[in-house]
């Protein structure tokens, strides 16, 4: 799955990425109405436990210059 890949990378990832990569999956498995909304995103992370944080401080600065 697309987000335990990137979260065992320890990269960031934002809901408007992981919406627009849900719907390319989904569309590549042949699901043409699949609408990533807010609501399905909020839902999807209740399900599996996930925040998304911000990232700020030294933790930040090394992001930015990667």
């Amino acid at each position: 799955m697309f987000f335990f890949s990137v979260k065992r990378q320890n990269l960031p990832i934002g809901g408007s990425v992981f919406k627009a990569k849900a719907k390319f999956y989904t569309q590549e498995a042949g699901l043409q109405d699949f609408q990533a909304l807010d609501g399905w995103l909020r839902r999807w992370k209740d399900r599996y436990s996930v925040t998304f944080k911000t990232i700020s401080g030294e933790a930040n600065q090394s992001l930015q210059r990667w």
